[in-house]
């Protein structure tokens, strides 16, 4: 038994535990799913505004994306935190309410940025797809310097603040999970305390208490999501595939960039709970993790 890297780590438990993709898969096919019936309802109806019980949909998305969310980093914790972390039971309304908080934050960020990348992209799409426009326009890549400048300056910050969120938030909830295990939060009875004493962990660690070996898989982790939001930003706003039908445009992409997504956030998290571990790891032959 041998020490190795979190990269190797997370790629072994992967392919072992196949089990931890299904999750994203399924947030993925869902995620296809609503789309495509979205816009076949624009196209059907011509109208841009169309979606109906819109609010609803929404809402309805956001806690099938916790709920996701949710399973995954307690399927993951499991595979890597000694069961005995979880044996009390009478703590998963507490885990659930306030990783629901945090994912909260998370997802509201979430949307003030797509919102502001939206508008963005509206405004540098050569090509409009009348009544679709606000929706789907994508940026036409032309050689024109000017455009190439304008994308580039409108994508570096995003890219960056992305990842930063990406990485802030999902390592804000890891934190929690960690801090559950620990038993740390057994005598704490309020809803409140455990997402800030998860912070305030994050924080400590972030600051002082991070070694040098750490500090360097965060710094690869970061590169990595960062080339992965990258793709993000290419094919969310730009017209990459060859395809004249905005609406046919839109979904293609839609369904590459959710594929690319389900592979990547298994590996992500495992990442993040490997290396915010507080004991050395390892793994055997067998899959178990020794601490």
């Amino acid at each position: 038994m041998a020490d190795i890297n979190i990269f190797k780590s997370s790629a072994y438990l992967l392919y072992k535990n196949p089990i931890l993709f299904v999750l994203p898969s399924i947030g993925s096919i869902i995620s296809i799913v609503f789309e495509a019936f979205y816009l076949v309802g624009l196209r059907n109806n011509n109208n841009q505004n169309y979606f109906p019980f819109s609010d609803i949909f929404v809402l309805f998305l956001f806690f099938i994306s916790f709920t996701i969310a949710y399973f995954q980093l307690i399927l993951i914790s499991r595979k890597i935190i000694p069961k005995r972390g979880f044996e009390n039971k009478n703590y998963y309304n507490v885990i659930i309410f306030e990783l629901l908080v945090i994912y909260s934050f998370y997802a509201l960020t979430l949307v003030d940025i797509g919102g502001y990348e939206t508008e963005m992209r509206g405004k540098l799409a050569s090509a409009k797809t009348g009544h679709f426009s606000i929706y789907i326009s994508k940026i036409s890549i032309q050689f024109n310097d000017s455009l190439f400048v304008n994308i580039i300056s409108f994508g570096i910050p995003l890219v960056l603040l992305l990842s930063i969120i990406s990485m802030f938030f999902n390592a804000w909830m890891v934190q929690y999970i960690l801090l559950i295990a620990a038993n740390e939060t057994r005598s704490i009875r309020t809803s409140i305390l455990g997402p800030y004493q998860s912070l305030r962990n994050l924080v400590i660690l972030t600051v002082h208490e991070m070694d040098n070996d750490t500090k360097k898989n965060i710094a690869l982790l970061f590169i990595i999501s960062t080339l992965t939001s990258i793709i993000g930003f290419v094919f969310t706003d730009i017209a990459v595939i060859p395809v004249a039908d905005g609406l046919t445009l839109y979904i293609l992409q839609f369904t590459i960039l959710n594929i690319i997504g389900a592979i990547y956030s298994p590996f992500f998290l495992v990442c993040l709970f490997l290396t915010f571990m507080s004991r050395p790891f390892h793994i055997d032959d067998n899959n178990i993790l020794d601490f």
